[in-house]
């Protein structure tokens, strides 16, 4: 069943010591975005080729807790894997359009799919026609060759303006409850750089987001419903993905001040995401 996932901004209230608290944990989450990315390309060519999501970061110097570091990590994997994907197809077009013979090329691409670049070590592969070609030393070092010149070419993802993908391991959602705050509909729980010490981000219902069809769900506060939109269709069929599918199980928490977005001002602005299947 297919299932897209959209956000939606939330208005919220936040003082200006609020703001400024998740502000301090944006710039933290971004420093050490970049440590832990230094860290998973260490171990992509220690490990011949291999990103892990379940790399450890307690290594890394950082002000933020260890929780914090765990979904950091795991976002930066899931971003370095799509990266490293585009590498995969760019070597596909540069050995495909070389002047090698056909054997070479099919063992190239067999490589390439495979994501052996760093560690072919095959003595033989089987191709389509189900014929077995004779792995060579000169295909070994060409494959490593034409991988590590492709992403030499490229430019890296450097999480400078990273977002924060955020999982229940460090908020949490709650509803307004009876005999309180009734100026609000949700509250949103962050943790914060200090221990034990979270923040209450109240946040205003979007009309929009709620009129849509479906139903709450416990996990993550999912919406479902059976079929997409007409236009979310016609975006699948031409290939246009307008929403982000990470981290699919939780919530999006936008850079609360970013100029690229268009709030200058300083103003914190939150989006929750919604899956629909």
């Amino acid at each position: 069943m297919l299932e897209v996932i959209a956000c939606y901004t939330y208005p919220h209230h936040s003082n200006r010591g609020k703001v400024e608290k998740v502000l301090e944990l944006l710039r933290e989450y971004r420093r050490t975005a970049r440590k832990i990315a230094k860290l998973h390309w260490k171990h992509f060519f220690k490990s011949k080729g291999r990103l892990n999501e379940f790399l450890r970061v307690e290594e890394v110097d950082s002000r933020l807790l260890e929780r914090y570091k765990y979904v950091c990590s795991r976002q930066l994997c899931g971003t370095l894997k799509s990266f490293v994907f585009n590498i995969q197809n760019r070597v596909s077009e540069v050995i495909w359009n070389s002047s090698l013979s056909k054997e070479d090329k099919l063992i190239l691409s067999y490589a390439n799919s495979k994501g052996l670049w760093l560690d072919f070590s095959l003595d033989k592969v089987k191709v389509r026609d189900g014929k077995e070609l004779e792995v060579k030393d000169y295909h070994r070092k060409l494959i490593e060759k034409i991988f590590k010149h492709v992403l030499s070419t490229w430019r890296k993802p450097s999480f400078k303006h990273i977002s924060m993908h955020l999982d229940g391991k460090v908020f949490c959602l709650k509803l307004k409850q009876e005999g309180k705050a009734k100026s609000f509909d949700y509250w949103l729980s962050l943790a914060t750089l200090e221990k034990r010490k979270r923040v209450l981000i109240p946040l205003r219902t979007n009309t929009y987001a709620e009129a849509q069809e479906g139903e709450w769900k416990n996990t993550g506060y999912r919406r479902r419903r059976k079929h997409c939109s007409k236009e979310g269709q016609r975006a699948q069929e031409k290939g246009i993905h307008t929403y982000n599918t990470d981290f699919s199980n939780g919530h999006r928490l936008k850079p609360p001040h970013s100029v690229r977005q268009g709030r200058p001002d300083g103003k914190a602005v939150f989006e929750l995401s919604h899956a629909y299947g």
